[in-house]
């Protein structure tokens, strides 16, 4: 059933009747497994727009685009869905089944100029849970959030895509965003990291296709931040306090063991040229130099913690996140964020003076880390599950621990490929 939104929308366009959502909490059974009988998903707008391909040769001069801009295209207009939505309507007994999306983005209806009628608009947050009502429209999709509210517009990937391509992206901090300061070359070099740093530039992410599971264990448990932020102190205490639940990996490297350092205790001893043989055989999850020796980690020693029936802790570079985020691995993301600086400073000189450590770290260090931090999240925050602010480590804790034990407990939405 349709009912018209002359009223509410002078523009004549129309919104279909609210449908009821099915898949609320408690119904059984997969949500993609589930078909939306009984419910109208025909003529989702009786005046819909229709946009064209994006003109291949550049993009305006500003940084910012008009909806003059994004709405008229030299290419001839067309009525498909990209192929980079990865989600798709699987049809059983001509009913639509249903489709839930995580999107990585703030949507606010209020605020968009493209969209045909503001009132019939529905706003969401970054990592809200909606299902997809109908998506036949190649610009506007109707939604409803998963827990309670009317069905609205929202737009589509394709939409979405389109302008967003108008905006520049730089997470190198050496664009449009500030905050990063750029600092000397570590001595350290990530192989991987420079393998992937120009494919992250280039990354976008607008939706994400998710199902609802029963609470489980995770595999990994994979903790993301600058330097300096406490990921390894949080690692530790949580390996400490339940050895039988948590475990971690041990690195390999290629230097020579010192006299005191057991094969297999803080690290495996091998050469070179083993460890060269396994990186280009892609056994390594990533890998390093460091003064002159080979340091990684074996994807191998990651199945081998998880064999054990723990979850395998992991602090790695956040640009190892593209290999973990699979149905093999089924990570659970905990990005440790830097605080403010003085907060930071405040910390930093409460360990020193209580014996903790004996390292000073001067202003520009505690910045850099900060700016790090900051860089960090703007790059890969669409990898988190979890954001917690170190301005306390016993806090922290406490809210890594929680957020850990809530997933045994609690359903959870998992990105689609690791259930089909």
């Amino acid at each position: 059933m349709v009912t018209a939104m002359e009223d509410a929308c002078p523009n004549g366009v129309r919104e279909e009747e609210e449908v009821t959502p099915l898949g609320q909490p408690g119904m059984e059974g997969p949500p993609a497994a589930r078909s939306t009988q009984g419910a109208d998903t025909s003529g989702a707008m009786q005046q819909v727009l229709t946009m064209g391909e994006l003109p291949t040769h550049g993009r305006p001069k500003t940084s910012t685009c008009s909806s003059k801009a994004i709405m008229e295209s030299t290419t001839p207009l067309i009525r498909l869905i990209t192929n980079s939505w990865r989600g798709s309507w699987r049809r059983v007994d001509n009913n639509m089944e249903l489709v839930y999306v995580r999107p990585y983005f703030d949507y606010n209806p209020a605020n968009d100029n493209l969209i045909p009628c503001r009132e019939a608009g529905m706003a969401f947050k970054k990592g809200d849970i909606l299902q997809i009502v109908n998506r036949e429209d190649p610009n506007w999709w109707q939604a409803c959030h998963v827990v309670g509210g009317a069905t609205g517009l929202i737009p589509s990937q394709f939409l979405e895509e389109k302008r967003k391509a108008f905006v520049p992206r730089d997470f190198d901090g050496s664009g449009i965003l500030c905050g990063t300061i750029a600092g000397k070359k570590k001595k350290k070099m990530m192989y991987l990291t420079a393998k992937n740093a120009e494919f992250d530039r280039h990354e976008l992410q607008i939706y994400e296709e998710v199902a609802k599971v029963p609470p489980f264990q995770r595999k990994t448990l994979v903790l993301i931040g600058a330097q300096g932020v406490g990921r390894r102190s949080l690692k530790n205490r949580l390996m400490v306090l339940q050895p039988t639940r948590f475990g971690t990996t041990i690195p390999y490297t290629s230097r020579r063991a010192r006299d005191e350092e057991l094969d297999g205790n803080t690290y495996h001893f091998t050469s070179r040229t083993e460890m060269e043989v396994d990186v280009k055989a892609g056994r390594f999850l990533e890998h390093g130099e460091y003064d002159g020796n080979l340091y990684g980690t074996k994807i191998d020693s990651i199945h081998e913690v998880v064999a054990t029936g723990r979850t395998c802790i992991l602090d790695v570079n956040p640009q190892a996140l593209k290999v973990l985020k699979t149905a093999e691995f089924m990570p659970y993301v905990v990005f440790i964020a830097a605080p403010d600086f003085d907060t930071l400073k405040a910390m930093h000189k409460a360990v020193v003076d209580a014996g903790i450590t004996t390292k000073q770290l001067t202003d520009v260090d505690l910045r850099k880390t900060v700016d790090e931090s900051a860089r960090i999240q703007r790059a890969y925050s669409h990898y988190f599950d979890l954001t917690i602010v170190n301005d306390n480590l016993d806090r922290a804790f406490e809210t890594l621990q929680a957020a850990v034990d809530k997933l045994c407990s609690e359903p959870q939405w998992v990105p689609v490929n690791w259930v089909y």
